[in-house]
């Protein structure tokens, strides 16, 4: 416990859409910390207002101008204000938020592991080099390369962007499919969505079968695992069993902890290390999704923050306050 003559923590987050809401992170880190938010506009000027109304109650604040570099600015206001931690509970900011600790020394993924934190392509090449099972898989970056990896992924497959976020642009790729049509859709979804860009990148990679691991067939066939790593040692906190998928790969809910038999859940938790140690990170949150086929679970993807509800379901199912860990690995303290 902090000496109550000892000064707070600085903590400096960068918020961003997805992940627990300013009302419910602020409540929780403001009491221990003396917290800095920066943020970008949003496209709902009415949304915009509120979440600012927020953090005039709870905390200083600052909105980063639209053409500035967020790593960059944000290396520097941590600067002027002598941050001990920098954080992101959105998947949206994280890559920024640890390049900005990596610059400063403060605790986060090291530098090397930078590259693969949103880069689908990238994971899946680590995870392969590690002997983590994936799915075949090809980068396309056109509607030509898009043909080419149809033959060397095969069919069915899934269209999806290297960098992305939920399930945007993402499409099932069939044999009976128009790859024109399908490409000329995705590309479209990307510039459109505010969380893409102006040049879409993708990623082709085989359609995995999945295996009903469940007795009550409600339940869908993929999971995740919400985990905290702090110095290289990875606790897992939950596995999140997940409903079937709406056409083509909407989620629609999930409820933790698993129902699954103590035995699958170890092995899932096991392939979940294997995974984060693929990728070198020591020192954040860490969401990885499965998909369970009959030959065990294989990897999809690791985001360096918690599945989205997962943080409400921690407190209410376990009393786990899942922010303020991470905010404890953030600025080099002890967990809760």
């Amino acid at each position: 416990m902090r000496a109550p003559h000892m000064p707070h923590p600085t903590l400096v987050i960068i918020d961003g859409p997805g992940g627990p809401t300013p009302d419910w992170y602020l409540s929780r880190l403001c009491p221990d910390y003396d917290v800095h938010v920066l943020w970008r506009p949003g496209p709902d000027p009415a949304a915009h207002e509120r979440r600012v109304r927020t953090f005039d109650s709870w905390c200083a604040h600052v909105g980063v101008p639209a053409d500035a570099d967020l790593t960059d600015y944000t290396v520097e206001y941590a600067k002027r204000h002598s941050a001990d931690g920098i954080v992101a509970f959105s998947e949206i900011p994280v890559v920024e938020a640890h390049t900005a600790a990596a610059e400063l020394g403060l605790p986060g993924n090291p530098r090397e592991s930078l590259p693969v934190l949103r880069n689908k392509t990238r994971q899946r090449a680590a995870f392969r080099a590690a002997g983590v099972p994936v799915p075949r898989f090809a980068e396309v970056r056109t509607a030509e390369e898009f043909h080419e990896a149809r033959h060397t992924v095969g069919l069915p497959a899934v269209l999806k962007p290297v960098v992305g976020a939920g399930s945007m642009a993402t499409h099932a790729v069939d044999a009976d499919d128009d790859l024109d049509e399908i490409w000329a859709q995705a590309c479209q979804a990307y510039v459109n969505d505010p969380r893409g860009g102006a040049r879409p990148l993708f990623i082709l990679e085989q359609r995995l079968i999945g295996s009903q691991w469940y007795p009550d067939a409600r339940y869908g066939d993929h999971v995740s695992v919400e985990s905290i790593v702090r110095r290289g040692r990875v606790t897992h906190l939950a596995v999140t069993d997940k409903f079937p998928l709406s056409p083509p790969f909407r989620e629609n809910g999930s409820m933790l902890p698993s129902v699954l038999p103590t035995e699958r859940v170890r092995e899932i938790e096991a392939c979940a290390t294997a995974a984060v140690e693929a990728l070198g990170l020591t020192d954040s949150a860490v969401h990885t999704e499965f998909k369970l086929t009959a030959e065990g679970p294989m990897a999809i993807e690791v985001n360096c923050r918690i599945g989205g509800g997962a943080v409400e379901m921690l407190h209410h199912s376990a009393g786990y306050d899942f922010v303020a860990a991470t905010a404890a690995v953030a600025t080099g303290g002890g967990l809760p």
